[in-house]
């Protein structure tokens, strides 16, 4: 994007993206630009943009239209900023456009004169095998009498008819015999590779047969089209295997079995002939087999002829046009640079973009609470179709520094205080506090409120146990510093006992069970007699029991160990959680026995309109006597283990 460099010598690329003055900008990219030092002098910084010729070419026909005006004439219109550059650009399109559609009719005649080419030294090869077996056959039989031998009475009468029937019948034979071995040998030469169009349509059978004719002529049209196209495509693009696809299909496919069905046909045909030649044979005994020979290698030769002095007039026409083309288009009138531009003028422009934005953003205002599902607002938790009690909302404590933050810590601390105490009041049944944390989708805090409602209750004098029950992606271990195996999933396969998993932490009165090893039967681990063995023994021994479970959209982790404790706590972030979401996975609740406790709103601002009586008051903290600084609680000290 910016290179700078003094003059220097021209030679190699210096280490550290510096180059030399004179060599090429990215040489080992195949890039040609290569400015002089004059271009270049020192401290000059040099900005330059790259795009590859593909994003280059959609930009330029974004803005290039053309028109066609009457039936020769194409007008083109480029929009552009600089009216200097617009003119030079067009101009330059204009004559490579000129250039691209003369090369292109360019390559159109020398493709034709070399197919004619071929077809004209194909058929003149014939005509030098029926002169010479015409020749070799009269010098052979110069001796012999010839048709003018006198007959006998009665049969010269019918000697004209029948000699002209039998011999046209012998003559097709023949024809049709050297036809079919002509198209038998163009076929096996086309498996050994070397098939060619021209040699079909010398065989005089090949133009009496629509089918084969025209698979040939589309076989031509395509070479033709391919030829055109990559002038214009790489050999990678669609069109251009497409074309490819479809010569191989002709050549493989298609023209072989025409081929084979036509010589078929000639076989039948002439064997059909055979068979009138046999029950006419017995009418010309006395006619010699001389004049019937001579007469097809008569007509042999004079079809031969004709054949080749029309090629070789057809090719002559060729030659003439090669050399005396002249293009088809030519730029008429140049682009000169506009005198003014042909858009709205600026002020209006600027007028109407402000009108415009304003429009937008008031819009945007109005209509963004009703498109935007995510949870804004607790009213959105307490009411409508989630319906779930507040039990607490902990306020967003990230990017916070300083005294800020140790306010917002102590304010992360109440928080839970409260959540502690609303949790406390909310257990219905005796005994100890068995709770489930989960969330609707990840990146909601589940672990995070979970880690330090632990760490509140242990600080308030509770016996609790937290257990990690995030068999996919548990990080609490992380959290509390201590190894994820053995833990949870290898108590519950029978690999480690109770006294194996359970990790005391730095906070008195507080254990943790971490998720232990990873294992595609988690779910149904969860739920078996083993999990439910130590549950049994978590409420004998401790007065709080919390399990960090996935959240709802992982799988059925949460509903399982949610009937597990019996009591299930929804995290919600603010701003992010779907709404539609929450209430889709909260709903599958109400057909299982568990209770929804309630809902804690994380990471909420509470500066904000919506939550401005949710937060506390500054300078009210609880600290110890003597001490001036703002002390948090070991709850507020947590990581945010999933965001």
């Amino acid at each position: 994007r910016r290179c700078t460099e003094p003059p220097r010598r021209a030679g190699r690329i210096d280490p550290g993206g510096r180059i030399q003055v004179g060599d090429s900008i990215g040489r080992n990219l195949g890039w040609r630009w290569a400015p002089t030092a004059q271009r270049l002098p020192a401290g000059k910084v040099v900005e330059f943009e790259i795009t590859t010729p593909r994003e280059a070419s959609q930009d330029l026909m974004k803005r290039l239209t053309a028109t066609v005006q009457g039936q020769q004439f194409i007008r083109l219109t480029l929009k552009e900023r600089d009216p200097e550059r617009a003119a030079l650009v067009l101009n330059t399109i204009t004559v490579q456009f000129v250039k691209v559609a003369t090369r292109l009719k360019t390559q159109k005649l020398i493709e034709q004169r070399d197919v004619l080419q071929q077809q004209t030294d194909f058929s003149y090869q014939r005509l030098k095998q029926a002169e010479l077996a015409l020749q070799n056959f009269r010098v052979s039989t110069v001796t012999l009498p010839t048709l003018n031998t006198p007959v006998v009475a009665g049969l010269q009468m019918t000697q004209p008819t029948v000699m002209a029937d039998y011999f046209e019948k012998k003559r097709r034979a023949d024809a049709i015999r050297g036809d079919r071995q002509s198209i038998l040998d163009l076929l096996a030469r086309n498996s050994r590779g070397e098939f060619t169009v021209d040699a079909f349509q010398t065989v005089p059978s090949v133009q009496n047969a629509p089918d084969l004719k025209a698979a040939l002529a589309k076989l031509s049209v395509v070479e033709a089209e391919l030829m055109s196209a990559r002038l214009r495509y790489t050999d990678s693009m669609k069109v251009v295997k497409d074309l490819r696809e479809q010569i191989e299909t002709l050549r493989a496919k298609a023209i072989p079995q025409l081929a084979h069905a036509l010589a078929d046909q000639l076989d039948r045909t002439a064997n059909t002939l055979d068979s009138q030649i046999a029950s006419q044979s017995v009418e010309l005994t006395q006619i010699p087999e001389r004049s019937t020979n001579e007469q097809r290698l008569t007509r042999e030769y004079e079809a031969a002829d004709a054949l080749f002095k029309l090629l070789r007039s057809r090719l002559e026409a060729a030659r003439l046009a090669e050399a005396s083309e002249i293009p088809d288009l030519r730029a008429m009138d140049p682009a000169v640079p506009p005198r003014k531009p042909s858009g709205i003028p600026k002020p209006l422009f600027v007028l109407g973009g402000l009108i415009l934005g304003l429009g937008l953003v008031a819009g945007f205002t109005l209509v963004r609470d009703l498109l935007d599902r995510r949870i804004q607002y607790p009213e959105q938790v307490s009411g409508g179709s989630i319906g779930l009690t507040i039990l607490g909302v902990v306020p967003d404590a990230r990017g916070v520094r300083g005294v800020a933050q140790r306010e917002l810590n102590n304010q992360v601390v109440e928080a839970f205080r409260e959540i502690r105490l609303n949790i406390v009041h909310s257990a219905d049944t005796p005994g100890p506090i068995a709770l489930t944390v989960s969330s609707p989708s990840p990146q909601d805090g589940k672990s995070f409120v979970c880690a330090n409602l632990a760490v509140s209750f242990a600080e308030a004098g509770y016996r609790t146990i937290l257990i990690d029950g995030d068999t996919r992606r548990g990080s609490l271990h992380n959290s509390f510093r201590c190894d994820r195996k053995p833990g949870l999933i290898d108590y519950l396969v029978g690999t480690a006992e109770i006294d194996a998993v359970l990790r005391p932490t730095s906070h008195s009165g507080l254990t943790l069970i971490p998720s232990g090893e990873r294992t595609s039967q988690s779910p149904e681990l969860l739920g078996s007699l083993r999990m439910k063995e130590l549950f049994d023994f978590a409420r004998s021994n401790y007065d709080v029991v919390l399990i960090d479970s996935p959240p709802f959209a992982a799988g059925v982790d949460p509903y399982i160990l949610g009937t597990v404790t019996g009591s299930l706590l929804a995290v919600l972030r603010s701003g992010q959680t779907n709404r539609e979401l929450a209430e889709a996975k909260l709903r599958v609740l109400d057909r299982l026995p568990v209770r929804q406790l309630g809902a804690v709103l994380n990471a909420v601002t509470f500066g904000t309109e919506s939550y401005r009586y949710y937060g506390y008051v500054e300078g009210y903290s609880a600290n110890d006597e003597g001490d001036q600084r703002q002390v948090s609680s070991g709850a507020a000290k947590m990581e945010q283990v999933d965001g």
